[in-house]
């Protein structure tokens, strides 16, 4: 009989069965919070040495302190009660999970690196869990795992022998039969490689979508366990090599031929898609190049500028070999330092060659060397070294990317016959300089960063007014500061304009200033026509230009044009694989088109791949909003302040009005300056006339969100009624009908 009270706990309702005893939820009556009790079973609570053994044991899990581990708060035992208090977990477990079918690779593998790296924790702290199943790991509404109920977990330095209960004898065994390793079977001591097993388990059921095992009694599949070999992954779930073998490794009979820690298990499977970058699926054929970061042999941390500058420029010039598709610099300088082997990055990003180089500067003089290396063969196809005055610079520049030409051409039959040149007359050296103190600064994209930018261009055509490439990337900067909402709208894009202008007047074949021209059409004047010629002609003059392409697939996707939008934001994903922004951008295309379940599977690989990039998770929750897992979304969305409005969207959706209104009323009393954000909570609130106020103030304000406006309208989200109103479809009209 489980008392209703016991010690400064209150019991509140049984929550299910897990090792060795049932779990309840209770309050903690000292510290005012909710707490997962687990109790002894009936008949091991009349057993004191059970007791005993259970207590005890509990204590050794709670020195388990890890994100990914659910903490045991207290072990303790009162008249004659045993019990454990433990974190109460809201989410549910993978084993409900799984009967939803199979779990995406790329999520299936996040899962379970992080299921790894709890199991390391324990294991350094001399823990093996014994019992690691489904029902075992909880998922958080967070997104992230809990590994719980380390209610028969053994410390390494005990026998087997000593447990709970009647399995005081040598040879039982403990755990759950569908997840044991052989040798626990067979009731043979056991380390941390048995844990291995059972993740091994577990991850091939997330992906296949059944047990290895599956469809035996409890003896069969103890007996398969021990002797079957284990089922290839079923054809319809490919995966990369690297984690079938892995998960073939860790599913091995043996011990030995498992990884040796589960800390190696974590660092392997957080590889599998680091290594399998989306590129690689989406990757054409050579010829193709990356550019890595130029290195900065002047010893001097200031002079980073010029050894990154001297990387763009590189991408810039062979961007205008035809036939050619070159990485961007965002993707070029994830390798920044990274001590990596040419070939390795080329293979692992999916290209046929890679430019490697160094700068020195010495008062007037520079040395560039540069090399480029064929991924394939991982042999160098052309190398050299250049002393030359520092105004040679530009000299040198073009002489290596002539160079590189040649090597191509020898590699690659189609690739373009001339020297790639930049536009434009040579600049001003110093003020070239302060261009690529721009450039370096605005790359940052932060408000100090963008403001940095703009001294340093600025500087720049202070030195050389005809400086076509420093109004160029003062239009982006001014441009992009607009679109992040750094700066008024107004300010922004009237800025950018005006540079872009300048720079298009000096020189009218510089890509940037196209793109920036674009931008300032798409999400300020609404003038749909010349957006599009401006998108159009950056990418004609710059088909590598990855940003131009990103930019281009949101206009796209605002114009309901959601295929070939789509394959804009594709091919900027490829042209920078290793760049959140880039994929969050597929996920947004895919979720304007109503592709919620791919944008989903999406998302899922890009939290996985960039976990700390916190605009995916809020990605997440929205994206779940159009499916209707409304509770999943608050979860996420209630961890940061920042996201009140969209919380707000989450609770009217789930039918909890007070609380949405209420996130309505504080937004507005706040000043809040999301005028689209608030727009779409009214509607949600079924306050059309609000909602409408709400929409002309975004109107008059230019709200950059508004590009989207269409999209939303076409989704199951916004009411037909609201959309229909006379009221609402006048004040659309006045951003004007689709190009």
């Amino acid at each position: 009989m489980t008392p209703q009270r016991i010690s400064h706990y209150q019991v509140l309702r049984r929550l299910g069965h897990g090792g060795m005893g049932e779990i309840y939820l209770a309050e903690d009556t000292r510290l005012g919070r909710r707490v997962a009790l687990k109790f002894l079973s009936q008949e091991l609570q009349a057993d004191a040495a059970a007791r005993s053994r259970f207590v005890d044991e509990a204590r050794s899990a709670a020195s388990i302190d890890h994100p990914y581990v659910c903490k045991v708060f207290e072990a303790n035992e009162v008249d004659g009660v045993a019990f454990i208090a433990m974190e109460f977990v809201e989410g549910t477990s993978l084993e409900e999970r799984l009967m939803q079918g199979a779990v995406p690779p790329p999520e299936a593998v996040r899962l379970a690196s992080e299921v790894a790296e709890a199991l390391a924790k324990a294991h350094e702290r001399g823990v093996i869990h014994r019992d690691l199943k489904p029902s075992n790991v909880m998922l958080s509404t967070d997104g992230h795992v809990k590994v719980v109920d380390f209610g028969i977990a053994k410390r390494m330095s005990a026998p087997d022998d000593v447990t709970a209960g009647d399995a005081t004898r040598e040879g039982v065994t403990l755990g759950t039969p569908r997840y044991m390793s052989p040798e626990q079977v067979r009731g043979l001591p056991i380390d941390v490689r048995s844990d291995l097993f059972s993740l091994g388990l577990i991850l091939y059921e997330m992906i296949a979508g059944v047990h290895p095992f599956d469809g035996r009694n409890a003896v069969d599949c103890r007996i398969a366990i021990v002797i079957e070999p284990t089922p290839p992954l079923p054809p319809t779930t490919p995966v990369p090599k690297t984690l079938h073998d892995l998960l073939m490794r860790l599913l091995s009979k043996a011990p030995a031929m498992r990884e040796n820690s589960a800390k190696d298990v974590a660092i392997a499977l957080r590889d599998v898609f680091t290594r399998s970058r989306p590129v690689v699926e989406l990757a054409a054929p050579a010829p193709s190049i990356v550019v890595l970061p130029f290195v900065n042999r002047t010893g001097k941390p200031d002079e980073e500028y010029f050894s990154d500058g001297i990387t763009e420029e590189m991408i810039v010039r062979l961007s205008k070999i035809s036939g050619l598709r070159v990485m961007s610099l965002g993707t070029s300088l994830h390798y920044k330092n990274s001590g990596r082997q040419p070939a390795e990055v080329g293979r692992e990003l999916g290209v046929g060659c890679v430019l490697e180089g160094s700068v020195r500067r010495a008062g007037a003089q520079v040395r560039i060397t540069a090399s480029l290396t064929d991924t394939a063969s991982a042999t160098q196809l052309w190398g050299d070294t250049y002393d030359r005055p520092a105004e040679d610079v530009f000299a040198v520049q073009a002489e290596v990317a002539g160079q590189i030409v040649q090597a191509l051409r020898a590699q690659f039959p189609g690739v373009g016959v001339r020297t790639p040149t930049l536009s434009g007359p040579q600049p001003d050296l110093e003020a070239y300089h302060f261009y690529l103190k721009g450039l370096h600064a605005a790359m940052r994209a932060t408000p100090d960063g963008f403001q940095q930018g703009w001294k340093f261009f600025r500087q720049a055509l202070d030195l050389d007014p005809t400086y076509a490439r420093g109004y160029a990337g003062l239009a982006m900067t001014y441009a992009r500061a607009g679109n992040f909402g750094y700066l008024p709208g107004s300010d922004a894009f009237s800025q950018a304009k005006a540079a872009a202008h300048k720079a298009l007047e000096f020189d009218p074949n510089l890509a940037e200033a196209h793109a920036a021209a674009a931008l300032v059409a798409f999400y300020y004047e609404w003038n749909w026509p010349a957006a599009e010629r401006s998108f159009l002609e950056a990418l004609r003059l710059n088909e590598s230009y990855a940003d131009a392409h990103q930019y281009y697939s949101l206009f796209l996707a605002s114009q309901l044009r959601h295929d070939a939008a789509l394959m804009q934001a594709r091919r900027a994903l490829e042209l920078n694989p290793l760049s959140p922004a880039a994929g969050a951008n597929v996920a947004l295309v895919l979720t304007m088109a109503g592709r919620y379940d791919e944008a989903l599977e999406d998302i899922e690989k890009l939290r996985y791949l960039h976990p700390e990039f916190l605009p995916g998770h809020v990605m997440l929750a929205s994206t779940l909003l159009y499916v209707g897992r409304c509770d999943e979304a608050i979860g996420l969305l209630k961890q940061w302040s920042w996201t009140r409005a969209h919380l707000g969207w989450a609770h009217a959706l789930a039918g909890r009005r007070d609380e949405a209104q209420a996130i309505f009323t504080e937004l507005v009393d706040a000043n809040y300056r999301g005028t689209f954000d608030l727009m779409v909570l009214a509607f949600l609130l079924g306050e059309v006339d609000e909602g409408a106020r709400w929409l002309e103030r975004a109107i008059a304000q230019r709200d950059n969100k508004l590009f989207g406006l269409r999209a939303l309208f076409a989704s199951p989200l916004i009411p037909p009624a609201i959309v229909s109103h006379p009221r609402v479809q006048a004040l659309v009209a006045r951003i004007g009908p689709p190009a």
